[in-house]
């Protein structure tokens, strides 16, 4: 147990006070975080569930980046404005690197929402430009391709491994 650091805090509370007060992150004050996400620059985002907002913790301080609206508001789905966004009560957050955004996956409502982030907090990787070398721009969902031909290997290896099992099954 002596190998790993002892937990500090990020943001919020530390004697459990509830609220909405963005800020300095000891000053800040969060109710129910659920999920995090992190961006290239290393901001982490929080799902705020209920305070239905979306928060961000950055070397600035703690932000409200969509939703929270004002007190007593109640959940919905609003889109627009990140002043005038509403989510449920039942909400994660995903950073997408290919796109520079947050998902929002609003389970309360039923629905995923796309918020874009400011490009600053987004890294594109482009390296030469000299044809004989590797070159990635991110453009392709390079990983979600690598997924899909993964998952078409699998079924071809299933249906040989039936093959060879049928053949030698039959011979009995």
């Amino acid at each position: 147990m002596g190998t790993y650091s002892k937990p500090k805090l990020l943001a919020g509370s530390s004697e459990g006070y509830i609220g909405h007060i963005d800020g300095r992150p000891k000053d800040a004050r969060l109710n129910h975080p659920k999920g995090i996400t992190v961006d290239d620059s290393g901001n982490i985002y929080i799902a705020d569930t209920l305070n239905m907002a979306i928060r961000k913790i950055s070397d600035e301080g703690v932000t409200t980046i969509a939703g929270g609206g004002k007190r007593g508001q109640v959940g919905g789905h609003v889109d627009g404005p990140s002043e005038d966004a509403k989510f449920s009560n039942d909400f994660d957050v995903v950073y997408v690197r290919t796109s520079c955004s947050l998902l929002v996956v609003d389970r309360g409502n039923n629905a995923i929402r796309e918020i874009q982030l400011n490009q600053h907090d987004c890294m594109t990787i482009t390296t030469t430009t000299n044809s004989d070398e590797y070159e990635f721009d991110n453009s392709f969902p390079l990983g979600i391709a690598a997924l899909v031909c993964a998952g078409f290997f699998g079924y071809m290896l299933a249906l040989l491994k039936r093959r060879v099992k049928d053949m030698f099954s039959s011979s009995d």
